[in-house]
């Protein structure tokens, strides 16, 4: 009885640890920094990236003209967000990316595009200023 359950508890311990190495080695096995990085922040968090050479923050949701999920309207409208992008000690930038626009900005090699912004409007509910969570995606710009 106890080498069986020596056996089981020793297949537990295995069976662990190739399943953390398979989490590791997922998605962890592209460089950022090359590749880009997604990063999701509430108003007034931020967030260093790229091995700590660049901090964005969201400072403001400036326009959420969205059109409501309970509503149905002629223009899908934007939302628009205040970010704030600094390279290691260097003063920082302020910029506005349009959600719906497309719209990127470049600062020091760096391209950030707002890629989504939740909660989605409603007509019964407004939206307070700390319950917004943007998704910037930040990537190194090609020449």
């Amino acid at each position: 009885m106890k080498k069986a359950l020596l056996i089981l508890f020793a297949a537990i311990i295995l069976g662990g640890a190739q399943i953390v190495n398979a989490q590791v080695d997922g998605p962890y096995d592209k460089d950022p920094t090359t590749t880009g990085q997604s990063v999701t922040l509430g108003v007034n968090k931020s967030k260093k990236l790229f091995d700590r050479t660049l901090t964005v923050k969201v400072l403001a949701v400036v326009e959420d003209s969205r059109c409501p999920k309970d509503v149905n309207c002629i223009q899908a409208g934007n939302a628009k967000v205040r970010v704030s992008v600094r390279k290691g000690t260097d003063s920082s930038r302020i910029v506005d990316l349009d959600l719906n626009g497309g719209t990127s900005v470049t600062f020091e090699n760096y391209k950030i595009t707002l890629s989504a912004l939740t909660p989605y409007p409603e007509t019964a509910a407004p939206i307070k200023r700390n319950k917004y969570i943007a998704t910037l995606n930040v990537s190194p710009a090609t020449s």
